[in-house]
């Protein structure tokens, strides 16, 4: 089965198409970053323009240090059914001390697919999966301008949805979390 008969896939990917309602442009498939780890108790980096130091606390677009606390940031690609096409958190991932001076020394460089697999623990709730925030996950590093992937290890429910993929109908639900309802805009399937 292929999505390419519903109506609403049909606009959504359209990069013409313009609600008839209101001309709201759809853009298709866009990944949600995260600005932070939902521990993070200070300020954004996007809000301030850059690093963030309070104390010894710090906070870069890709790495995050919090007391003895670490993350990086990575993707977790959860496929779409009945296509080819995957949608994206950018959530981070709270790493032990060793990982994180690792990737720390090898980031952006092709060193950090020297890194292989590594154990960590998710640091964001991601809507449509409720008790996400620490699950396991194995990071496996790809170096370049490439970021971590994530893959949730079982028997989580989002370990599945990696598995398994999403429904489109999903997709739009994640989206609507995020203030962005496209369902009135696509019409009916």
């Amino acid at each position: 089965m292929s999505l390419a008969p519903d109506r609403r896939w049909q606009r959504f990917t359209d990069t013409d198409y313009r609600c008839p309602c209101c001309g709201k442009a759809v853009q298709g498939v866009l990944d949600v970053g995260y600005d932070h780890p939902d521990a993070w108790p200070h300020a954004s980096y996007r809000r301030t323009g850059g690093t963030v130091t309070v104390g010894q606390d710090r906070l870069t677009q890709d790495l995050c240090s919090m007391g003895d606390r670490l993350y990086l940031r990575g993707l977790l690609t959860l496929p779409i059914q009945n296509t080819d096409v995957s949608f994206a958190f950018g959530p981070w991932a709270e790493v032990p001390a060793e990982t994180f001076q690792a990737y720390r020394a090898a980031f952006g460089t092709d060193a950090e697919a020297a890194l292989g697999a590594r154990q960590a623990r998710l640091a964001n709730a991601l809507p449509g999966f409720p008790g996400s925030v620490g699950l396991a996950l194995t990071i496996r590093f790809s170096g370049g301008s490439d970021r971590p992937q994530f893959a949730v290890q079982p028997p989580a429910d989002l370990s599945a949805a990696q598995r398994d993929r999403i429904s489109f109908d999903q997709l739009l639900d994640i989206y609507a979390t995020f203030g962005q309802d496209l369902r009135p805009h696509l019409g009916e399937p």
